[in-house]
């Protein structure tokens, strides 16, 4: 077992376990996401405390990105009538979900236009699940933190760039927007919705 530390504290860095790069035959090595590898100074000890060596830097991300559209009506703003707290499909309804590629990327935005606010803590949040399930709560975090626009304030909301666990780089992923945090009154509307990647 080939395991990623941090060269400054000795501290295990967290990350999913791959099959390449292989330092020696039958042997795995747990990685962290490229994007968090940039820059850094990392040395890499195999189980037994010898073979100390310092791990490459990572390729930068590819060049460019893809904006996915959740809502973009030009002609009305989606309403989330008496948004309740507890987790949703956007709109209450599945027919946003997108099935997408998303090997290549290493991170997403959420950007939401807010036209009338919501309750303190409403927010929608991108998720993800590996076959598509019907039901919210089966969908996981996308990235590292939540990826999640607030929609308390009117005007442009967005989550900012956020690490995408590498767990969920790969084809065939179910993305979905998430609504939460209403209070059961407030009646939020919103613009345009899309998650960013690169």
């Amino acid at each position: 077992m080939w395991i990623l530390y941090d060269a400054a504290t000795g501290a295990l860095i967290g990350g999913m376990q791959a099959t390449e790069p292989v330092p020696g035959p039958g042997q795995a090595v747990q990685v962290v996401p490229q994007s968090a590898l940039v820059g850094a100074t990392m040395w890499v000890e195999d189980g037994d405390g010898s073979g100390f060596y310092d791990a490459p830097p990572a390729p930068p991300p590819p060049p460019g990105g893809m904006g996915i559209d959740f809502h973009g009506d030009a002609g009305t703003g989606l309403t989330l009538t008496n948004q309740p707290a507890a987790a949703q499909f956007l709109a209450n309804h599945i027919r946003h979900r997108r099935r997408v590629d998303l090997s290549g990327f290493r991170q997403a935005r959420l950007e939401v236009n807010v036209l009338v606010a919501g309750s303190a803590a409403a927010q929608l949040a991108a998720r993800v699940h590996s076959a598509g399930s019907a039901s919210i709560a089966d969908y996981q975090t996308l990235g590292m933190t939540e990826v999640a626009a607030p929609l308390n304030l009117v005007g442009n909301s967005g989550s900012g760039w956020v690490d995408i666990n590498p767990l969920h780089l790969a084809d065939n992923r179910y993305l979905a927007i998430r609504q939460s945090g209403g209070d059961g009154v407030a009646d939020p509307q919103i613009g345009n919705v899309t998650l960013f990647l690169r």
